[in-house]
């Protein structure tokens, strides 16, 4: 008697798409601040893509992580136990993830001044990717929850408040990181000192 193909097909598919399965785990130079004052050099432990060798997964270092010091001692950490977080990724860029009240894990800072962004990273079991939402908080402190599943450009429009030199732009351009940046740069010009 044959064995029906999907018996062959499906736990085939599931390693093919299932980078937890078969990513491998790479060590990321990093730099503690701990909320207790204390700080700490080490390599954290991370899941790298399969098919992207210089990246990692943020999802795998920005909730819970295992952290190995300059004597190789390895200490697990959670999120809650740390204030900022500095590592050089596996395409050699600084990164900065901070703890920020009534978030379950790190974000990341993208861009700090008189607005902040900050990207929000997490796994998504039903697709098996990592998935991010930008949060950003304008010179007053309000949260603007952009991507994921609303509109960034209709997100941003609002955060203009009006502004119709920004609006414009906005509305003829992608709103990728980049542009995000530049109408975050706009807005904060047109601020009043």
């Amino acid at each position: 008697m044959k064995k029906p193909y999907f018996t062959i097909l499906l736990p085939l598919l599931l390693i093919l798409l299932s980078n937890d399965m078969i990513g491998q785990t790479v060590k990321i130079r990093a730099y503690l601040n701990l909320v207790s004052g204390d700080s700490i050099k080490g390599y954290i432990l991370a899941q790298r893509y399969l098919f992207d060798k210089k990246k990692a997964h943020e999802s795998s270092y920005n909730k819970e992580f295992t952290l190995i010091d300059g004597s190789y001692k390895e200490t697990k950490f959670n999120f809650k136990s740390i204030n900022k977080m500095e590592l050089i990724d596996l395409d050699g860029k600084i990164r900065i993830f901070v703890q920020k009240e009534n978030f379950p894990r790190l974000l990341e800072v993208i861009y700090q001044n008189k607005v902040v962004w900050y990207k929000f990273h997490y796994y998504n079991w039903v697709n098996y990717s990592d998935e991010v939402v930008n949060y950003i908080f304008d010179e007053k402190g309000t949260e603007y929850n952009i991507g994921g599943f609303n509109s960034k450009k209709n997100k941003l429009i609002k955060f203009c408040k009006g502004n119709e030199k920004i609006i414009a732009f906005i509305k003829t351009n992608e709103m990728n990181d980049e542009n995000i940046l530049k109408v975050l740069k706009m807005y904060e010009m047109e601020l009043k000192p």
